[in-house]
């Protein structure tokens, strides 16, 4: 009896201090990889390297079986002028020198849709990042999102869409404000 106590006990504190992660990564983890990511995407385009469609599939998500569509990368690399944007955000005061996680939160985002949501797409979250620069610190938030089956954060996905009878390339979420 004694042994089931304490095993009871070790589980409990386990699982309480986070050793233990039963449920796969936490959402401030995936915050801290897609920042990491999206970091080293900052650095080699700041280095005069463009990205390319592999290195932006570690920010956008686009299902296996869409990601030999020639509109689907036509839609990835063109992302990156979008993501330009972004990346100002993170570096409007000058070239970050540290990017932290502030906080992550189940949300409804507001400056993206986030209605029609792709069945593939587990959640969505609002991360707040905190962008050190030379000079200033700039909090900045951004959408998360999370793919059923998958442990990793993407910015949004990039994916084939059926519309009725045709298709289309979609994206989710939808930034509520047209870049084009």
């Amino acid at each position: 009896m004694k042994y089931v106590l304490l095993f009871t006990v070790l589980v409990a504190v386990l699982i309480l201090s986070g050793c233990m992660d039963l449920f796969g990564p936490s959402p401030q983890t995936l915050a801290e990889t897609l920042k990491t990511n999206t970091k080293a995407l900052i650095d080699k385009a700041m280095q005069g390297d463009t990205p390319t469609y592999n290195d932006m599939l570690k920010i956008i998500y686009v299902r296996d079986e869409d990601k030999d569509d020639s509109d689907i990368k036509n839609k990835v690399e063109s992302s990156l002028e979008d993501l330009a944007l972004l990346f100002l955000a993170f570096s409007s005061a000058g070239t970050p020198t540290n990017i932290e996680v502030a906080g992550v939160v189940e949300t409804k985002f507001i400056p993206v849709v986030i209605t029609g949501k792709p069945s593939f797409i587990d959640k969505v979250y609002s991360v707040t990042y905190i962008v050190t620069t030379d000079s200033t610190k700039t909090y900045v938030n951004l959408p998360m999102i999370t793919v059923t089956g998958q442990n990793t954060g993407y910015f949004y996905t990039v994916y084939i869409k059926t519309t009725g009878s045709a298709t289309e390339v979609g994206m989710y979420p939808e930034w509520a404000v047209s870049f084009e």
